[in-house]
């Protein structure tokens, strides 16, 4: 059974993930200004979607192999 406390925290951290979506054109872009930047900003974020989507893979990966090991539930 899912508790509450665990659906708060995969709450929060996609919260956290959409606005680290939200804001990444606006850092970009910034990151992009840089005189030392030899890169475009399509590149850039390119780069972001693509590290995020891994993290959220791997977070999504861990939480199914706890919850298939049993190794996720709290002791009574």
């Amino acid at each position: 059974m899912v508790e509450k406390m665990d659906l708060i925290g995969i709450g929060l951290a996609l919260i956290v993930i959409g606005a680290a979506l939200v804001v990444s054109p606006w850092i970009s872009a910034r990151i992009a200004d840089l005189p030392f930047v030899e890169t475009s900003v399509i590149s850039i974020m390119a780069g972001t979607v693509i590290f995020l989507s891994l993290f959220v893979i791997i977070a999504g990966a861990v939480l199914t192999y706890m919850a298939a090991t049993g190794e996720g539930e709290k002791a009574k």
